[in-house]
């Protein structure tokens, strides 16, 4: 048996700390042999705390590399102007030191970003053999209508031998845009919720009174086009309480 099938299976993630979707995907693994290297891919204030309590509890599996997260913000906002140099260097550099078997860039526009700028520079070499991109939400499908968002989409698809998504639109989509590796199965890929939310007793739809609504809105999000429903349908509302949360417009 050669020194690469003794190797120890570990997986560089590039992804957001910040993120309860990259945790709670994190904690399906809290008891496999794999170990984990995550690699802050946005601009992160803090780290989530069921991200830093799997850190806590599992540091032989997990652990944050690259560079403190008091940086990631900074970084970011660098790397704006300089096309994810910065992040890039110090991916290869953690890449160098670790030596992970899988490379995984959890969502495309910074992730992925960021591991196609390192690819293309004298990390390349370093990058593992399997390297998998999992798109998030609009990645392609909205992204794609931008011509240098184009570009580099249709690059990093070009270097990933496992590509997974949340529906098969968008599995045609990256086919459409060249994709020529596996796919892995059409799945929701922020990892689910935790036993104890089903432990609830479920309300029947006639006996709620609460109304929620997810308040992202400006490029992507339109949350404002929800909140236009519920006023055009107050009057059926009148019994509901109509909360907005991750709101982030005025």
């Amino acid at each position: 048996m050669n020194q690469r099938t003794c190797r120890e299976e570990s997986v560089l993630v590039i992804g957001m700390p910040d993120s309860i979707h990259l945790s709670r995907w994190l904690a399906q693994f809290a008891d496999s042999p794999t170990k984990f290297y995550i690699f802050a891919s946005s601009p992160a204030r803090r780290l989530r705390p069921e991200l830093r309590e799997l850190l806590n509890r599992r540091p032989d599996k997990f652990k944050l590399v690259g560079f403190p997260i008091i940086l990631a913000a900074p970084l970011w906002l660098l790397d704006k102007v300089l096309a994810n140099s910065i992040r890039a260097f110090l991916l290869g550099l953690t890449l160098r030191k670790f030596k992970p078997t899988v490379v995984h860039a959890i969502e495309l526009q910074n992730a992925g970003y960021i591991l196609l700028r390192a690819s293309r520079g004298i990390w390349g070499p370093l990058i593992p053999n399997k390297r998998i991109i999992t798109n998030w939400g609009s990645d392609i499908f909205w992204f794609r209508q931008f011509p240098s968002h184009l570009r580099r989409i249709k690059a990093l698809l070009g270097i990933a031998t496992h590509y997974s998504a949340e529906c098969q639109r968008d599995v045609n989509l990256a086919r459409d845009l060249g994709y020529k590796g596996a796919v892995l199965p059409v799945f929701p890929n922020s990892g689910g919720l935790p036993n104890h939310v089903f432990e609830v007793d479920l309300i029947p739809p006639s006996e709620r009174s609460i109304l929620l609504v997810k308040g992202y809105h400006g490029w992507v999000g339109r949350a404002i086009l929800a909140l236009r429903a519920i006023e055009q349908t107050k009057d059926q509302l009148q019994h509901m309480k109509i909360v907005v949360y991750s709101c982030n417009f005025s």
